[in-house]
């Protein structure tokens, strides 16, 4: 952890807060919140050491999808409850470059799960496990840095609210579709493709996804165009000199 905080201290942004004699309720709400990031963090590093335990092939492929699953079901939903509630208290209290790089994090985990589900073997259980330390990584930066920081600076009635605040965006969350989006950028350069090919070929007619690249993604569509004639519209939109996105959609 001394590392963790070293990096945070180099990149001039804010050191471990305290909670110290703030009441009891905003202990109670920390805590909470600590308790569910450990259970997270503990049911996927279970699932990551056994597939790379060497299980059977019937038992790795049963993991892999209650892997992926909870990760879609659970982790993702979570995190995107906490750009909108505790992160947006984050940045009006002075953390907004912790938060940009918690929301990097955020992106990165999204397509490292998407990059899991192209995979099989010893492939898909190495990478289990990286997902599963970034995760935890993530969770303790959040314990450490942000929340103690954010449940300061609330006036005293406010801090239970923050909990209930978190519970709803991550119910909002849930019945979303979070696969609607693909962000290629934080994917090395070989996997990128792959992924692709993976969301759209679960598409139905009419459905869509929307990659992120950083550059112009005309290759990838006359790849798609190549492998699939005709069954996939593609619509390019250069959003700076960086970041381009790609609207594919399911024809028929």
């Amino acid at each position: 952890m001394s590392g963790l905080v070293e990096n945070l201290k180099s990149d001039g942004a804010v050191i471990p807060v305290t909670l110290g004699n703030k009441p009891t309720e905003a202990q109670r709400v920390l805590g909470a919140i600590e308790a569910h990031h450990a259970e997270m963090a503990q049911r996927l590093s279970v699932l990551a050491s056994s597939m790379a335990k060497g299980a059977t092939p019937e038992e790795h492929s049963s993991l892999a999808k209650e892997f992926s699953s909870y990760l879609r079901t659970d982790i993702l939903p979570h995190a995107r409850a906490e750009e909108t509630s505790v992160y947006l208290r984050a940045q009006k209290v002075g953390l907004a470059q912790v938060v940009e790089t918690m929301l990097f994090e955020h992106r990165y985990l999204g397509a490292k799960i998407d990059e899991f589900e192209t995979l099989t073997g010893s492939e898909q259980a190495a990478l289990s496990l990286v997902i599963s330390e970034v995760f935890s990584t993530h969770a303790q930066k959040e314990n450490l840095f942000i929340l103690p920081q954010v449940l300061s600076s609330v006036p005293d009635e406010e801090v239970g609210e923050i909990l209930s605040e978190i519970q709803r965006e991550f119910t909002k969350a849930k019945g979303d579709t979070i696969t609607s989006t693909v962000d290629l950028r934080p994917l090395e350069p070989r996997a990128r493709h792959d992924v692709v090919f993976s969301k759209i070929q679960s598409l139905e007619g009419g459905g869509a996804v929307t990659v992120i690249n950083d550059h112009n993604p005309k290759p990838l569509f006359y790849q798609i165009d190549a492998l699939w004639p005709g069954a996939y519209s593609c619509t390019i939109n250069q959003v700076d000199e960086r970041t381009f996105t790609m609207e594919i959609v399911k024809v028929g």
